[in-house]
This record gives structure tokens, C-alpha cells and sequence, in this order.
């Protein structure tokens, strides 16, 4: 539904709650049902009439035609009243208004994020294929415009079962043979269930400080606190021990390392560690930095699709919800890494 402008807070608090919602629906219906049964009483009625009185009885034929003309009324305004109710014509506008007052007037919502299943490989973050991509929201700090995106990529073991299972049904002891030497090679290579992702990553493009090789930081305790594009002779230690102690720095290069890797940097994910627990992983390349905070999802789609929600309840959810990464991103201190 298109509207000239968003709801006021007054708009938005006049709406009712999931109760008041569902009790509404549930009134219509029943009253729905009783005038139904009264059109139809009437054309039965009149049927009864004639039948009993014969054709030239007025009153029963007046019955047959206002109960037909009652009943086609009737579902003709069901269609109207059932296809969208007061609450569900505000639920599209709610949702991008929760999102634009979250992260600003300029912020964008794609709802269906449409990105290369290597993304996260090529980036540094996890070396499995993207398996579900989610919602996408543009956001502009700073004249900068970072990317949030809600994936979460394959399972390596689920998909080894399954390789596994066709290997055993085609090829016998070969294929079992075959499967494992897979399935062995896949845990050399840390294909494992360690390098899972499902959450939230941040893009924040047009850096600054641009870097010839890679540049990383994984907080020890994350899901992936070890490079799979680096070697362990790529690791270098930070002036801060309490840096060192928590997380893992990779760099392609080590004076690069240490000239991207400030302590202003180091803050930023001291910050970030304050708020995801269990960790999260940072990737420098090129002009980029890409962020990955596992287990934290945007949840815009969740809260939408939450048919348990009204819309203002959702609205509020994805506020309170959303609440959380803009202060983590607002503290990035865009101006200094752009």
C-alpha cells in the first residue's frame, strides 16, 4: 500500500494489539456467519413458502429475492472485509518506518538480499557457500554506505551426510571408501561445523586505508577464531596484551598489519565484543572491511512474518531489536576509517 507519509506515533498506538487484532477477526467472522445464515434462512424460507402456497405467493417469492441479493452482498463485502484488515494494510508501511527511524531516513530495505553464495569465502569470514541469504539493510553513516546482510551459510555435515549416503547408494565399498577420504579431507581443510555462520555481516566499503593483502581479526572465542585464508606464520601480536590475549591478527603482510590494525581499531572491536559475547570476526581487504557477528540476526523478516504480532507490536519488536546494531555501528567511528 503507497502513502504520502508514515504513521504518527498517536496512528501508531491507536492500532490494537495481537488480542484486540485476532478478537476483532474473530467478531467479524461470527457476524460473518449469523448474517450468512440469515440470508439463507430468508431464501429457504421463501422456498418453503412457494412451495407450499404456489408460485403466485408475493411474499415468498420476495423472500427468495431479497435473501439471494442479501447473500450476494454479503460475499461480495467479504471480499473486502476479510482480504485486508485495518492492521494488515499497515503492516508493509510499519516495518520500513521501523527500519528508517532506526538507522535514518536515508536507510534502505530489501527484505530478499540477492548475493553471490561465495561471498563469505571470498571475504575471509567463513570458507563455506552462503546457503540462505535474508534481509538486507543500506544504511548512511558518514557519507558512508555500510551493508548489513542476514545469512547463514551450509552445513557441512548435513551436506557430507547426504554425499555420504549418494556415495554408499552409487558406488558400494567404493563409494564408502570415497565418502570418508571426503569427509576426512573436508575436516583437514576446516570444513567442519566450526566454520558454520549464521548471522548478520557488516560492509563497510571505500576505506581509507586500503590494504594490498588481508588483514584480520578474530576474537578467540568466535565460531571461527582461526584464518583459512592465512597461515599461522601470518599472525602477529598488537602493544595491548589484553588485545592479544583476545583475539587472533592475521596480516599478509605484518607492517601492514600493524599499520591498519590501530588502537582505535582495536576499540572498535572491544566494543563489539561488549555486545556479541560470542564473538565476532573482521576482514580488511582491499578498500573494505566486512564484519561478521555470528548468531545475531536482523530479524526484520521474523518479526514481519510473525503472524502471533500485530503490526504496531511488530513495529515496536524490530525497533527495540534493531536498537542494538545501530549503536554498534554508529561507535565504528566511520570518519577515521574512511
Amino acid at each position: 500500500m503507497k502513502r504520502n507519509r508514515f504513521l504518527t506515533i498517536e496512528e501508531i498506538n491507536a492500532l490494537g494489539d495481537y488480542k484486540k487484532v485476532r478478537r476483532n477477526k474473530i467478531l467479524k467472522i461470527l457476524l460473518f456467519i449469523f448474517l450468512t445464515l440469515i440470508a439463507i434462512g430468508m431464501i429457504v424460507g421463501g422456498i418453503f413458502l412457494v412451495n407450499l402456497y404456489g408460485e403466485s405467493n408475493v411474499g415468498g417469492i420476495l423472500l427468495i429475492i431479497f435473501g439471494g441479493f442479501f447473500l450476494m452482498v454479503l460475499l461480495c463485502l467479504s471480499v473486502v472485509v476479510f482480504a485486508q484488515s485495518k492492521d494488515n494494510k499497515y503492516r508493509d508501511v510499519l516495518m520500513v518506518q521501523a527500519v528508517k527511524e532506526s538507522f535514518g531516513k536515508d536507510a534502505i530495505l530489501n527484505q530478499k538480499a540477492c548475493i553471490s553464495p561465495l561471498f563469505l569465502k571470498e571475504t575471509g569470514i567463513s570458507p563455506l557457500n552462503i546457503e540462505k541469504t535474508n534481509e538486507q539493510i543500506l544504511v548512511l553513516i558518514d557519507e558512508v554506505l555500510i551493508s548489513l546482510i542476514d545469512l547463514k551459510t551450509i552445513n557441512p555435515l548435513v551436506k557430507g551426510g547426504a554425499d555420504f549416503i549418494g556415495a554408499v547408494a552409487q558406488g558400494g565399498l567404493a563409494g564408502v571408501t570415497y565418502a570418508t577420504i571426503n569427509s576426512i579431507d573436508g575436516i583437514v581443510n576446516k570444513q567442519t561445523i566450526n566454520n558454520m555462520f549464521d548471522g548478520t555481516v557488516i560492509v563497510v566499503p571505500s576505506l581509507k586505508k586500503k590494504v594490498k593483502g588481508v588483514v584480520e581479526i578474530r576474537t578467540k572465542n568466535c565460531f571461527s577464531p582461526n584464518s583459512f585464508l592465512l597461515e599461522n606464520k601470518n599472525k602477529f601480536e598488537v602493544e595491548s596484551l589484553v588485545a592479544t590475549d583476545r583475539y587472533n591478527f592475521y596480516a599478509t603482510d605484518k607492517e601492514e598489519g600493524f599499520y591498519i590494525v590501530t588502537p582505535e581499531i582495536v576499540d572498535i572491536f572491544k566494543d563489539l565484543d561488549e555486545f556479541y559475547k560470542a564473538g565476532v570476526v573482521g576482514v580488511f581487504k582491499e578498500d573494505y572491511l566486512v564484519i561478521g557477528i555470528n548468531n545475531f540476526h536482523l530479524n526484520v523478516n521474523k518479526f514481519y512474518n510473525d503472524k502471533n504480532l500485530s503490526s504496531k507490536e511488530m513495529y515496536f519488536k524490530i525497533k527495540d531489536h534493531l536498537k542494538v546494531i545501530n549503536e554498534i555501528i554508529n561507535k565504528l567511528n566511520l570518519k577515521g576509517l574512511k
